[in-house]
C-alpha cells in the first residue's frame, strides 16, 4: 500500500523509556510515536525442557496537532516533546489549537531557565531541568532521558501548575516569574494566564465527598495543599491518586476523567471550586 504524503515524517527523534529504540515522527498532519516493548513466550523443545524467549513488539500511537498541544500526559521524553512543540509552533498555524499553548511555544526560550531542585512535601522535590519539570524522591535523582509519568512540560507547568504538592508560596511565585521571563517581552501572555497562587493556610484542611453505587465508588478530598482522589470497583480493588491544588483547579474535569471517576464526582466540582477560590492570591503579586 503506498504511503500517503501526510504520513512522511518531516523529522524524527529517538528517545528512551523502559527500553531503547522508541521513535517519535512528526508528520505534516499528525505525530506518530512508536514505543518498543519486550514480551516473552514459552516453548517446550523437549518433554522436560521449558525455554523462555524474549521478543520485541512496537506499539504505535497517533496524535493530532491539537492533541499534542493540549496533552496533559507525556507522549515522549521531555527533551523530544520540547523540540517537537517548538518546531510545530513555527511550522503550523494556530487553527484548531489552544491559542495560549501555541503562543507559549512560539516565544518560550529555555536558555533562560535556571536548573534547580525545589524541596516539596512527602520527602519529594520538583526537578527543573532545561527541558521541563519532573517529580521524584529528593534523596535520589532518576534519569531524565526516558518517560516519567510525573514529568511535565513547561507549558503544562505554567498554565496548570507544578505537579508537586507542598511547594512554598515563595517557590511557586518564583517559578511563575521564571517561566514568564522565558517567554520574553514580545508575548501577550502574562502572570494572569499562569496557574493561580494559593495560600494553603486558607484552603480546606479536610473536606471530603464520597459517592457509591453498589460495590463501586469514589471520593474527592481537599487537604490543604493537595487533592486526593480515590476510586474502587469492589471492597478489595481500588486506589488513590494525589494531585496539587493548582493542577486540580485548572483542569478538574480532565483529572476526574483520566482517573475514570467522573460519574461519581463531577457533581462536586462546583462546590470544591467555591471552597478553594477564597484562597487565591492576587495573580500579579
Amino acid at each position: 500500500m503506498p504511503v500517503k504524503p501526510d504520513e512522511y515524517p518531516l523529522t524524527s527523534w529517538t528517545f528512551q523509556s523502559n527500553h531503547k529504540g522508541n521513535r517519535l515522527h512528526y508528520c505534516p498532519t499528525r505525530v506518530r510515536v512508536d514505543v518498543v516493548a519486550l514480551g516473552t513466550s514459552v516453548s517446550h523443545s523437549q518433554v522436560d525442557t521449558v525455554e523462555w524467549n524474549t521478543f520485541k513488539t512496537i506499539q504505535t500511537k497517533t496524535y493530532t496537532p491539537t492533541e499534542v498541544f493540549e496533552s496533559h500526559q507525556p507522549i515522549a521524553s521531555l527533551q523530544v516533546e520540547h523540540q517537537l512543540l517548538k518546531m510545530m509552533a513555527l511550522t503550523i498555524d494556530e487553527h484548531g489549537i489552544d491559542r495560549q499553548r501555541w503562543l507559549f511555544w512560539q516565544h518560550f526560550d529555555n536558555d533562560t531557565i535556571s536548573e534547580q531542585r525545589l524541596d516539596a512535601g512527602d520527602r519529594t522535590c520538583l526537578e527543573i531541568t532545561r527541558w521541563g519539570t519532573w517529580l521524584h524522591e529528593n534523596r535520589r535523582r532518576r534519569s531524565t532521558i526516558g518517560v516519567n509519568p510525573l514529568q511535565r512540560r513547561f507549558d503544562q507547568c505554567f498554565f496548570n501548575g507544578p505537579v508537586a504538592v507542598g511547594l512554598s508560596f515563595s517557590q511557586r511565585t518564583d517559578l511563575r516569574w521564571m517561566l514568564l521571563k522565558a517567554l520574553g517581552t514580545d508575548t501577550t501572555l502574562s502572570l494572569g494566564d499562569a496557574f493561580p497562587l494559593f495560600d494553603y493556610e486558607l484552603t480546606p484542611e479536610c473536606q471530603e465527598w464520597r459517592e457509591e453505587d453498589g460495590y463501586s465508588g469514589a471520593s474527592l478530598k481537599l487537604c490543604s495543599d493537595r487533592v486526593i482522589i480515590s476510586g474502587w470497583d469492589n471492597p478489595r480493588d481500588g486506589g488513590a491518586s494525589t494531585c496539587s491544588i493548582e493542577n486540580f483547579w485548572t483542569n478538574p474535569r480532565a483529572i476526574l476523567e483520566r482517573l475514570s471517576v467522573s460519574r461519581f464526582l463531577s457533581q462536586h466540582i462546583p462546590r470544591a471550586m467555591q471552597l478553594l477560590k477564597p484562597a487565591i492570591k492576587d495573580p500579579l503579586q
